[in-house]
């Protein structure tokens, strides 16, 4: 077994006692990892809050019996079953890696809770999470990685811990991908709408899609393969979500420039 696969299955054991440790204030806490398992160093690392514990994935009532009981049958953090975080795959994929380089993508807590429950106490369970989130980056991130911060408060979280001196990346503030984010998307785009209705005629649903279906068979067990496409098939590709895939294009090919230039 290759070292570094053998010290990322250590480190998931760490996430598994935290969670548990976030179990104490919330029982309905289940650990959920990441849906690509990085086998190697990643150029490009994401950053998220945490996982929900919802209907969609944890069954009617969603409780932590629920939640473990998907994870057992295939579920992971930031499985392409919505259109959303499809989205952030595919631009990872088709504007920020170029070929031989991956990303890799987490979260702050690793412990799944329900969506109101979870915004209590997040800053104090972030900071006893930083620990385990430093010694994550140590081992997949490269030393010249690109760290995004998906959402305001992570990318608020990080930011105040590299002032603080104990950050070494300059975390990259992201839109977030969900759909409760209209309003910043249509803020993006407002001073570049003739560059958006050029680019908006060659984004297809189906190309979204075939590449959700791609990239589940390559990762996803035979359950969450079937649940992540009914879900998907339910969701269509608006302007709004348009309009993620033209902000996430543009910060993503930003950043390789700067890279570039550096």
């Amino acid at each position: 077994m290759p070292d570094f696969v053998k010290q990322y299955e250590e480190l998931e054991e760490c996430f598994e006692k935290e969670v548990k440790r976030d179990r104490d204030k919330c029982k309905d806490t289940v650990y959920v990892p990441p849906f690509i398992r990085p086998s190697c160093q990643a150029d490009y690392i994401f950053i998220a809050m945490e996982p929900s514990l919802t209907t969609k994935w944890a069954g009617s009532t969603p409780k932590r019996k629920g939640g473990e009981a998907a994870v057992n049958k295939g579920y992971r953090s930031f499985m392409p079953g919505s259109l959303g975080v499809c989205i952030l795959h595919y631009c990872a994929k088709k504007y920020l890696c170029t070929e031989g380089q991956t990303y890799y993508i987490t979260d702050m807590s690793k412990g799944a809770m329900p969506v109101k429950r979870a915004k209590h106490g997040r800053k104090e369970r972030w900071e006893g999470w930083f620990p385990l989130l430093e010694k994550e980056l140590k081992l997949v991130a490269r030393e010249d990685a690109t760290v995004f911060a998906i959402g305001r408060d992570v990318a608020d979280f990080l930011t105040q811990k590299r002032v603080q001196g104990k950050f070494d990346y300059k975390p990259v503030y992201l839109l977030h991908h969900s759909d409760r984010n209209t309003r910043a998307r249509k803020e993006f785009v407002a001073g570049r709408k003739p560059e958006f209705k050029e680019f908006k005629r060659n984004v297809t649903e189906k190309d979204l899609k075939d590449f959700a279906s791609a990239l589940l068979s390559e990762a996803g067990t035979e359950w969450a393969i079937t649940k992540s496409k009914k879900r998907l098939e339910r969701q269509k590709l608006s302007d709004s979500r348009k309009m993620l895939i033209f902000c996430y294009k543009n910060t993503f090919e930003g950043c390789k420039r700067n890279k570039q230039l550096k």
